[in-house]
């Protein structure tokens, strides 16, 4: 039996990110449900990835999920039990939890009660007075200081042999065994310098997608404040290589004049047809390069850049056309 202690502020704190994966359910079944409409399915494309591709696909999207939408806690991943469930044969394991938690209203958001697979054996048991009658897993205690509780000897065993998944593929194993900045390998020849090896959440996002489409040309930056939790590319034309000049010096030296004008060159480009802001890409770009505006605006005082590009604001045409307002992959 798996229990966990929750205090009126884990409940609000839970409440809160129940709220936002119903939100998030609702915006996946609808991206579902288009998906299945087109000439090649989403289905068809998953099974066709082979396993090793349905692999990268399922753990970039762990990755992108917890660390957009602040969940890193409640991220349970271990590959002895994600990879074979859910990847093997033709990714059916995948298919079928998808299909389980779709709704088919996409006009009203779903209940917060999200809904539990039937042959996972869970239950949640409130009140600090039980803990004292159960049984801790010494294991996962011990090596991984993860609390994992059963209600008396037998429970255990039962769970550690048959268990869904058995206990004995996870017990004393790290729930979280993927570095996100790691995960997405460079692109050929190119790659993109950080200026530490323990970015924030925000800027390991950036550089996963910035990885994937370097051999495209799609995306020269990308927002990642929408509520969908899906990114909208930039791109800049003619401007690009002006752009990636100024966005090597931000990410490689953390530069708080490269990283003022990354904000002045992403607010003038803002496309007036999409949900982005002037205060998201401020708000995001702070999280990225964990630096206050105020501070780098001082920096680029009299920056040569940030001149030029007013003197040519006039004359700058942006293609819109080039920066879908979404990318679903």
């Amino acid at each position: 039996m798996y229990t966990q202690f929750l205090s009126d502020e884990h409940l609000h704190d839970k409440l809160q990110k129940q709220q936002r994966i119903a939100v998030s359910r609702q915006n996946l079944s609808g991206v579902f449900h288009t998906s299945f409409s087109k000439p090649v399915s989403f289905e068809t494309r998953w099974t066709a990835l082979g396993v090793a591709g349905r692999e990268r696909a399922m753990v970039e999207a762990l990755v992108y999920i917890t660390l957009n939408f602040g969940v890193e806690d409640s991220w349970c991943y271990c590959p002895d039990i994600t990879k074979p469930q859910l990847c093997a044969g033709k990714g059916e394991g995948f298919l079928k939890m998808v299909r389980h938690f779709v709704v088919s209203d996409l006009r009203t958001p779903p209940p917060i009660d999200f809904p539990i697979l039937h042959e996972t054996r869970f239950e949640t048991i409130q009140g600090d007075h039980l803990k004292s009658k159960l049984l801790a897993c010494s294991g996962c205690l011990e090596k991984v200081d993860r609390r994992i509780t059963y209600c008396s000897r037998e429970c255990q065993l039962k769970d550690y042999k048959h268990g869904n998944p058995p206990h004995k593929l996870i017990c004393g194993k790290a729930m979280r065994s993927v570095d996100p900045v790691k995960l997405a390998e460079p692109s050929g020849a190119v790659d993109f310098p950080l200026y530490t090896d323990r970015p924030s959440s925000k800027l390991a996002i950036q550089l996963i997608y910035l990885r994937r489409y370097a051999h495209t040309g799609r995306g020269q930056y990308f927002y990642t404040q929408l509520e969908s939790g899906l990114p909208l590319q930039k791109s800049f034309g003619d401007g690009a290589p002006i752009f990636e000049a100024i966005r090597r010096r931000a990410m490689a030296e953390q530069d708080l004049k490269g990283i003022a004008e990354l904000e002045y060159f992403l607010h003038i480009s803002i496309d007036p047809r999409s949900e982005e802001t002037k205060e998201g890409w401020t708000a995001q770009l702070e999280a990225e390069y964990e630096v206050r505006m105020v501070d780098a605006r001082k920096a680029a005082t009299g920056s040569k850049v940030i001149k030029a590009l007013q003197k040519s604001l006039g004359r700058m045409e942006i293609d819109y056309s080039k920066n879908p307002r979404h990318d679903g992959r």
